[in-house]
């Protein structure tokens, strides 16, 4: 069966791993599975890159805020010599030695950009790409796509089944707080950041408190005054530059917020996160949605419902830890395609979608959590033999996510 992979970051890398060892592993099916980056390096986030017209989100200091023990495939655990929390160049070296290791790279195609995939009648998916070595920024509110030079050849060519693995860290989103335009000083998400040096000096609100919105702030105050707003503060967390979600922004450009108070700024970075995109799938198959960020249709988090398994889309979970989820619902893919594993009907696949397993309408489907992430793989389990999970054990790598500490405690392991 021949398979597209599209995109070759983390997910993409272990998709393809498991399509092509899958005859040796399972036995009785073989895939001939073609992964297209568009960049040209495989890594996708992990490769930093200065430029910020490029599909980067990576800043020169990331390091991660998972446990290199619950962070490797299964079947290759990071280098010991790594600290215990690593930094980005060293999972992007992870996964260069895990493609050398399993001799991937031939299956690959680099500076490929995949510009269109359609369904044929015959039930087959035409791929269409373009070999280019350029990127070209293109921006307005909601888009931030990868765009290949003119005069580049196209082709296409014909595929059994697609596999979307592109990401989704690369749109940023941008609330639509009320006025914010009519801030006139320097706006930008962290999409762009790289290095503490442009707020020098300044007064600065981040706004988000994720990971990225943590480690940014604490960054740039060692050389600005940082203020900090996001959904879910309390009054506990008050100290002075520490405020709540932003109400709106007045003709004067000065900030205003929830209990209250109002604030001026030189500069805001918005640590807001990243929306789906699938610029080459026509929205009459996919939908994406901005709030809350989810795609649509897509059943239990990888499968259209209407291709007969042979369109997914792994990777769409976020508060995770991603790598061994990426495993595990490559292995689901491949069960499927292969026929070990059977889907429900499409209108079984729908029906459930509608339900959104329980998850309220303004809350997207695709949030995750230590509990639900258990959850998912056991469900995973019971689809493929209990070989999604395999080696994983599910109790030892779901920690706490944002207490590193504590992260590496809970998962029995020293901190280096």
């Amino acid at each position: 069966m021949k398979v597209a992979i599209i995109g070759g970051g983390p997910c993409g890398i272990i998709t393809l791993k498991i399509l092509a060892k899958f005859v040796q592993d399972h036995g009785g099916f073989e895939f001939q599975p073609t992964l297209f980056e568009a960049t040209d390096q495989l890594g996708g986030q992990w490769v930093y890159r200065e430029e910020t017209s490029t599909p980067s989100s990576m800043y020169a200091s990331l390091i991660t805020n998972l446990h290199k023990a619950q962070m490797p495939f299964s079947d290759m655990q990071m280098s010991e010599s790594y600290p215990g929390y690593p930094h980005h160049y060293q999972i992007l070296e992870y996964l260069q030695n895990y493609l050398v290791h399993h001799d991937l790279m031939s299956m690959v195609k680099l500076s490929t950009l995949v510009t269109s995939v359609k369904p044929n009648d015959d039930g087959t998916w035409s791929v269409s790409h373009q070999k280019s070595d350029q990127w070209k920024e293109k921006t307005s509110t909601d888009e931030y796509l990868p765009e290949s030079y003119a005069n580049v050849e196209t082709i296409t060519d014909t595929f059994d089944a697609v596999i979307v693995a592109n990401g989704h860290f690369l749109v940023p989103r941008i609330p639509d707080v009320k006025g914010w335009r009519n801030f006139a000083g320097i706006s930008d998400h962290s999409h762009n950041y790289r290095h503490p040096d442009p707020f020098s000096g300044k007064t600065v609100l981040v706004v988000g408190n994720g990971w990225s919105g943590k480690q940014i702030s604490e960054e740039i105050e060692n050389v600005a005054t940082v203020y900090r707003s996001w959904r879910g503060w309390t009054k506990a967390e008050a100290n002075g530059k520490h405020l709540p979600d932003i109400s709106h922004v007045d003709e004067d450009g000065e900030f205003h917020f929830l209990d209250g108070s109002k604030l001026k700024v030189d500069m805001v970075l918005w640590c807001t996160g990243f929306l789906y995109t699938y610029p080459f799938l026509d929205e009459s198959i996919i939908q994406c949605k901005r709030n809350p960020k989810e795609i649509s249709p897509v059943y239990k988090q990888v499968f259209h419902p209407d291709f007969s398994g042979k369109l997914s889309f792994p990777g769409l979970p976020f508060v995770v830890i991603p790598f061994p989820l990426f495993e595990w619902q490559a292995i689901w893919i491949a069960y499927v395609l292969s026929g070990k594993s059977n889907l429900p009907s499409p209108e079984e696949m729908r029906k459930d979608i509608e339900n959104r397993d329980g998850y309220p309408t303004d809350v997207s489907i695709h949030e995750f959590g230590r509990p639900r992430q258990v959850e998912y793989g056991q469900w995973l389990d019971q689809q493929t033999e209990g070989r999604a999970t395999g080696s994983f054990k599910l109790k030892k790598i779901m920690t706490d996510h944002g207490d590193r500490d504590r992260a590496a405690v809970t998962a029995g392991v020293d901190i280096t």
